[in-house]
């Protein structure tokens, strides 16, 4: 597939979750601007859920596509929150290691089942026949299940 057929692509794909997050419920959305939480914010808490293991600040900022004293500001402000630990790394005791919090686990437990919910509602005003090719598609592309 050569860069136009992509861009294409990425349009259409786009144009496909903007029709779903207008078909969907309003939970999710919800439940975001009851946390306060910025853009990036989240995306590093889902970004450190999908981590087996804690990792470096350097690491996160790689994640989020940002600089390393961006990285640090938004650890700043989940740590304040209760969202994240910063510990010391063993490995380099000038290293943090992040993690999240038993509290930001939950909350993205409940981000990630809000916005289940919502896509639910979608789903479920789709025909069966569309399901049916929605799931093999899904199928089809080896999609892992995280909770992104």
């Amino acid at each position: 597939m050569n860069a136009n057929d992509r861009q294409l692509l990425a349009e259409r794909l786009s144009a496909f979750t903007a029709h779903v997050l207008r078909h969907s419920g309003t939970g999710f959305v919800a439940l975001i601007e009851q946390t306060g939480l910025r853009p990036t914010q989240l995306k590093a808490l889902f970004g450190l859920s999908a981590q087996e293991q804690a990792i470096s600040i350097g690491r996160l900022a790689e994640l989020l596509d940002a600089s390393q004293p961006t990285a640090s500001r938004i650890t700043a402000a989940l740590e304040a929150r209760g969202l994240v630990e910063a510990a010391v790394a063993s490995e380099d005791r000038r290293a943090r290691s992040l993690r999240l919090t038993a509290s930001g686990r939950a909350l993205v437990a409940r981000l990630a089942a809000a916005r289940a919910a919502d896509i639910r509602v979608f789903v479920d005003a789709l025909g069966a026949e569309h399901c049916e090719r929605l799931a093999g598609a899904l199928s089809d592309l080896e999609l892992e299940a995280v909770p992104v």
